[in-house]
């Protein structure tokens, strides 16, 4: 050991040290779209694409088997149709194929049929005594438990203030409502929504069996387009897989 090692004095790792060397070794979190970049070795541009093209899809399955799902939510609809409607706009900028599509969307007039379909499977909650989503319907039940459950809690602590000592066990009873009555009601109220969709079911496709046909079909096209412009990428088409609602994978 040299004269400059025995003099050079002890320098104790401060605490920061440990956490930037771990900030340095962590690995950094990629998006969705990079890890597919990466895997299918395409570029930023034709990932976008084929997401545009698989978004579009995925509202329309949903939408066409789940229009319970949409009932009296006018804006979440309206903020979906737009975003579709910008990305079937797009399609001006693809080939021939895509042009195609973009033509079928609108001569077959998806919008008009998605907004029928909504206004059709309205009409039928309506007649059976529903007049709003399930979500604001759950959102209401909850404030309406919640509040006079807030307001006993208060006077249970209000009350020793005044000079009237209650015992804390009288509180357990009213925390295990505060904890379980929510649940309870949510649970009972969720049942009731699944089996009230899976019993109309069948009435909202008889209603609407043409117009979910066209939207099908348009789906078939699109997936078909998807497919093609994978191939002449040259992407292992076993790589691709999702799922929608009757069809169940595709690849």
């Amino acid at each position: 050991m040299n004269e400059a090692e025995k003099e050079k004095p002890y320098k104790p790792e401060s605490a920061e040290e440990p956490e930037r060397r771990r900030k340095r070794t962590r690995p950094v979190r990629k998006t969705q779209s990079q890890v597919l970049q990466e895997a299918l070795g395409l570029n930023p541009e034709d990932i976008k694409t084929v997401e545009d093209k698989l978004s579009v899809i995925k509202f329309l399955d949903y939408l066409s088997e789940e229009p319970l799902d949409f009932i009296f939510k006018d804006r979440t609809v309206d903020q979906y149709l737009k975003k579709i409607e910008d990305k079937i706009e797009l399609f001006d900028k693809g080939g021939e194929e895509e042009k195609f599509l973009k033509k079928k969307f609108e001569e077959g007039k998806i919008l008009d049929i998605i907004k029928g379909i909504k206004n059709k499977t309205e009409d039928m909650a309506l007649k059976k005594g529903i007049t709003t989503s399930v979500d604001k319907r759950l959102r209401r039940l909850s404030l309406l438990i919640t509040l006079p459950m807030l307001a006993i809690a208060v006077i249970f602590l209000v009350l020793p203030a005044v000079g009237l000592n209650i015992d804390p066990l009288l509180m357990l009873p009213v925390l295990c409502v505060f904890c379980m009555l929510p649940q309870l009601v949510r649970g009972s109220v969720v049942k009731k929504w699944f089996r009230f969709k899976e019993d109309a079911r069948s009435e909202i496709y008889a209603q609407n069996r043409e117009d979910i046909l066209i939207i099908k079909s348009f789906i078939g096209e699109l997936l078909s387009n998807i497919r093609s412009g994978l191939i002449e990428l040259k992407v292992p088409l076993e790589l691709i897989k999702f799922s929608l609602f009757k069809i169940f994978e595709y690849h």
